[in-house]
């Protein structure tokens, strides 16, 4: 009886774990087909791809403006950003955050283990999107500010349980100073674009990561099964 006692939470633990892991991966997913998209249309219409340079010139028509497409590719990287730190908050949550009792912490080795293979993934993800010369540097910058986030877990506990649209943007940040920032510095000799579109052009990704974020941790904060909570709750 008193191992059954025992053990009675570990099923409710694991299986909360489980969901917020499962939560993971529509985000994930979704950022990685956003990402192809663009990049596949872009490759197209360098190509001479006759469907993609007519939905090119389309875009640009409707707005009157000649970089209207490549400001809208930005702003939905800043969406794709914000779906990456979706994902990140909620393996945070089956990774650290109590699940069933304020009192009960998730074992350590269990939380190094989801942060080393969080760490891992985000790197990829970043070494698989980086632009050529940039992939090493930013997937090392990305490990290490997620082992960093993960490190303090009580600070970041506050900050996901709290205020989930700060976490979704602080991560999703990262990625942005990673990936954004670091292709207008790496690309701008060759892409010949002035200071005004650079600048636009990150104003539009910057802001779509934001927007994003505030739109996805409003609906976290609204709908509590998004969140860890007590098991009879």
């Amino acid at each position: 009886m008193s191992l059954i006692r025992s053990t009675a939470p570990r099923w409710p633990l694991a299986r909360r774990a489980l969901r917020h892991l499962l939560f993971a991966l529509p985000p994930m997913v979704l950022a990685g087909a956003l990402y192809k998209w663009s990049m596949d249309g872009r490759r197209a219409a360098t190509l001479g791809d006759p469907t993609a340079r007519a939905l090119r010139a389309a875009v640009r028509a409707f707005f009157h403006w000649r970089d209207a497409m490549s400001v809208l590719e930005h702003a939905l990287s800043g969406l794709g950003m914000a779906l990456v730190g979706t994902a990140i908050l909620q393996v945070f949550y089956a990774a650290m955050a109590p699940l069933y009792d304020d009192n009960v912490a998730t074992p350590p080795r269990l939380r190094w283990t989801l942060t080393l293979g969080m760490g891992a993934g985000v790197a990829a993800l970043v070494w698989y999107v980086g632009y050529p010369g940039t992939g090493g540097a930013t997937a090392l910058v990305a490990l290490a500010a997620v082992a960093a986030l993960c490190g303090r877990p009580g600070q970041a506990r506050r900050l996901a349980l709290g205020v989930p649209q700060g976490f979704i943007g602080l991560t999703g940040g990262l990625l942005w100073l990673g990936l954004e920032l670091t292709w207008k510095v790496y690309q701008w000799p060759t892409t010949h674009d002035t200071a005004a579109t650079m600048l636009v052009q990150l104003a539009a990704s910057g802001t779509g990561l934001v927007a994003s974020s505030l739109a996805i941790g409003a609906t976290v904060r609204r709908f509590a099964w998004l969140r860890p909570s007590p098991v009879g709750a």
